[in-house]
């Protein structure tokens, strides 16, 4: 489950806590330790390992993390995995500029993020990336929608 920062994925993570069969890795959970440290690329690559030993140790990992679009097929950690299905959080770029504001963001990162978030609306599903908006429902109703993804996503 990825998307830009401020769409709600940590929200929805919380809200699925405990009841989906995947176990959930948050990358947020380590990025102040990796951040300016690593490259996102290096990033990314330490992100899939941790769910390559969660798949290692019979467990199916729910990933939620910034990752873009590129980064993706660029990993070579990829490989492990038999197939990987990706859903976007997204939201209109009202509500992004109003949640990313309250982040006290700089304006440049805050357009960075809003270029992300549009990539995802506007590409994301032709990229066969489910794309949930945010900005229409409560985040009981876009766990729903993430848990009814997971459920056809399964093997």
């Amino acid at each position: 489950m990825e998307g830009a920062p401020g769409v709600g994925k940590s929200t929805t993570a919380g809200v699925l806590d405990g009841t989906i069969s995947p176990s959930i890795y948050e990358g947020d959970l380590h990025i102040d330790l990796t951040n300016g440290n690593l490259s996102w690329a290096a990033i990314c690559d330490l992100d899939f390992r941790i769910c390559m030993m969660l798949h290692a140790a019979d467990e199916q990992a729910l990933f939620v993390g910034g990752v873009h679009p590129h980064d993706l097929s660029d990993s070579p950690e990829t490989r492990y995995f038999s197939s990987i299905e990706r859903c976007a959080l997204v939201c209109d770029d009202s509500d992004l500029e109003e949640r990313l504001g309250e982040r006290s963001m700089a304006p440049n990162t805050i357009d960075t993020f809003l270029d992300v978030n549009r990539w995802y609306r506007e590409q994301g599903a032709a990229q066969d990336i489910t794309v949930i908006n945010t900005s229409t429902a409560d985040p009981d109703a876009v766990a729903r929608r993430v848990h009814t993804w997971l459920d056809g996503a399964e093997p």
